[in-house]
């Protein structure tokens, strides 16, 4: 019973948190949400989330074909590649120590 009124009072905040867009309007699939923040953060902002140092990503990401600086963003990088943001998204999740 506690349990249940647990999620309930942290669905209560969760669920808007995680739908609400930037102009404060209703959002979309939170999944999509965090790889857009992926793919807009930089090689150094995103090293630490998947377990790296900036320039051990940096290898990672050239060995999967992307030439990158650690003040690009991933997005500009796949872009740079002609590959696109999914998929480097999918080889940074791949690469997580």
């Amino acid at each position: 019973l506690a349990l249940g009124a647990s999620l309930a009072g942290a669905l209560a905040f969760a669920i808007p948190a995680m739908t609400r867009t930037e102009e404060g309007g209703r959002g979309g699939y939170p999944v999509f949400a965090l790889a857009q923040a992926i793919e807009g953060s930089t090689v150094s902002q995103a090293a630490p989330i998947f377990g790296h140092t900036a320039e051990s990503l940096l290898a990672g990401l050239e060995a999967a074909g992307y030439k990158a600086a650690s003040d690009q963003t991933l997005a500009s990088a796949a872009q740079a590649a002609g590959k696109s943001n999914r998929d480097i998204v999918a080889a940074v999740i791949a690469m997580k120590k």
